[in-house]
């Protein structure tokens, strides 16, 4: 597969070269889940692939409980869609919670601790939205010590058990909620399901990618991973080792501003065609996979950072060489349309 194929599909299907969705529900449905320990960021990682969207809109749907914020892969935050968590979970958490046993184990947490800790906290968040520190008083109380590293795993467990998730926003302090109180009842689906549902979703919004971008992305191990590849191989295009769903099209060459931590970046385990090689030094200095990217041709050509005043919104670009007048146009525009999703309400 050449480079500029893979980059076009992706671009594609990502939904950056052509967006097709009108709500940040649906944005967050077809790419499965959407990487979010950045807060305001994630938000424009939701906005920038819809059309005529803002920062309020994308809020309003976290506050609503249109997207759900919580710890679901890896582990790491992701905004996912409210009908998808409960199977989701069902099928990631007990490898999540495999994968950070060993930190649990340093810091004195086991299965009897979380199920004293679980119950507290449930039991504070009924009928309430609670914030982390309101959270820490009520352990606190308790008697359970609740030091910064040791609450981030405290919190963590509930969300994977099922039990929490997001709630509505408090000025800009995010909260806790019950998931049975936050969530309508959502229908029962077998881990199968869930798999061959999970793989589906990853293919034809991430694609093209490999078993092991899967693997990488889901946190699943890579027999289970396969095992949902080959549920769902009939249903996808196929070139060397990469899957996809194909999309027809012109690509219109587009300067996107993608946040830290964006799907485009960080959701293959193989990053190497995101940047041409001359680069290389540039890419290692400025760790951009984990930076907001300057994106031209598909390919990552520079960082940029923001600055949030009230309603004032500053943009800094740091292209890594020389443009040309097109590309130095079309970078403004890219700036532009961050600065008017931030203010816009």
């Amino acid at each position: 597969m050449t480079t500029k194929f893979l980059l076009q599909q992706r671009q594609f299907l990502q939904q950056l070269a052509a967006p097709r969705f009108d709500t940040p529900a649906d944005v967050v449905r077809h790419l499965g889940a959407v990487q979010a320990q950045d807060y305001d960021m994630s938000k424009w990682a939701v906005g920038l692939r819809m059309n005529h969207c803002h920062s309020a809109t994308v809020e309003a749907a976290i506050n609503d409980g249109q997207l759900i914020r919580t710890h679901v892969l890896r582990p790491t935050w992701h905004l996912v869609h409210p009908e998808d968590l409960r199977w989701m979970l069902a099928l990631t958490a007990p490898y999540v919670k495999k994968g950070i046993a060993h930190y649990d184990k340093k810091l004195e947490l086991d299965d009897a601790f979380f199920k004293k800790s679980n119950r507290l906290i449930c039991k504070a968040l009924e009928g309430k939205h609670l914030t982390r520190t309101e959270l820490k008083t009520v352990l606190d109380k308790a008697g359970i010590k609740s030091d910064s590293h040791r609450l981030v795993h405290i919190m963590i467990r509930p969300e994977l058990d099922g039990l929490i998730c997001s709630g509505a926003r408090k000025g800009k302090q995010t909260t806790y909620a019950l998931i049975e109180e936050r969530i309508p009842a959502t229908k029962n689906i077998s881990k199968e399901e869930a798999l061959t549902t999970l793989a589906l979703r990853y293919f034809s919004s991430h694609g093209p990618a490999t078993l092991k971008d899967f693997s990488w992305w889901s946190g699943l191990p890579v027999t289970v991973a396969r095992a949902g590849l080959e549920a769902v191989r009939q249903q996808l295009d196929q070139e060397d080792d990469y899957y996809f769903k194909e999309q027809a099209g012109k690509l219109t060459p587009k300067i996107h501003l993608l946040p830290n931590y964006d799907e485009y970046l960080v959701a293959y385990a193989d990053r190497a065609a995101m940047h041409n090689g001359k680069n290389e030094d540039k890419m290692q200095r400025a760790a951009p996979f984990f930076d907001n990217t300057i994106i031209i041709d598909g390919q990552v050509a520079g960082t940029w950072k923001r600055e949030v005043k009230k309603e004032d919104v500053k943009v800094s670009l740091y292209p890594f060489d020389k443009l040309t007048t097109t590309q130095e146009s079309k970078l403004k525009k890219a700036a532009g349309a961050y600065v008017a999703f931030m203010r816009t309400s």
